[in-house]
């Protein structure tokens, strides 16, 4: 979108806790980073179909003909919001980007209709657990920056208002140029 222009963020549901605090952290940085982006409604609700996502991205484009962007949070918003940009022709036009898996995404990817996806490795997740529970189950303590020793796991983080909760950061960013690296 080059840091100016309008989007639209969807959500499986409206009820689903991640994928409203990654569409608000987006709207917030935008909002302190990007003033020229404007998000010109709140989130749509998929309800986790592709089908729904293609068919309210189609009618968004038509309300907002000068809409530049769209974010995903369900993995199969991203494929139904890329194919609905796919059929109108917009791959140059609308940078879709948003939570999914090769696996789901690649013919979108490989026109441009989407533009990238992103996804966590869940082997490395578990290593990173596992890490942390020879570190507990040793007698020591896990503490905010922590190297857990596998990659994305270099430097933890206290997730807040958890007694329990540690993030990294280890998501993967595929696009059309990398996507044949990832068999998921």
């Amino acid at each position: 979108m080059g840091g100016k222009g309008k989007y639209a963020a969807f959500v499986g549901t409206l009820t689903n806790g991640s994928h409203n605090e990654w569409v608000a952290g987006a709207y917030e940085k935008a909002k302190s980073d990007y003033p020229g982006i404007v998000r010109v409604e709140d989130p749509i609700e998929s309800k986790e179909d592709a089908d729904v996502a293609y068919n309210k991205t189609k009618e968004l484009l038509k309300k907002y003909p000068d809409l530049t962007g769209v974010e995903g949070s369900s993995a199969n918003d991203v494929v139904g919001i890329g194919r609905a940009v796919e059929e109108l022709g917009l791959n140059d036009k609308v940078c879709v980007m948003g939570t999914s898996i090769p696996s789901m995404t690649s013919k979108y990817l490989a026109t441009g209709a989407i533009d990238k996806i992103f996804f966590w490795d869940s082997a490395l997740a578990g290593q990173a657990m596992l890490n942390m529970l020879e570190v507990l189950s040793g007698g020591g303590e896990i503490t905010e920056g922590m190297d857990l020793g596998v990659a994305g796991y270099e430097s933890i983080k206290k997730i807040a208002g958890t007694t329990v909760g540690w993030s990294g950061a280890a998501w993967v960013i595929v696009d059309k140029d990398n996507m044949d690296q990832y068999n998921i």
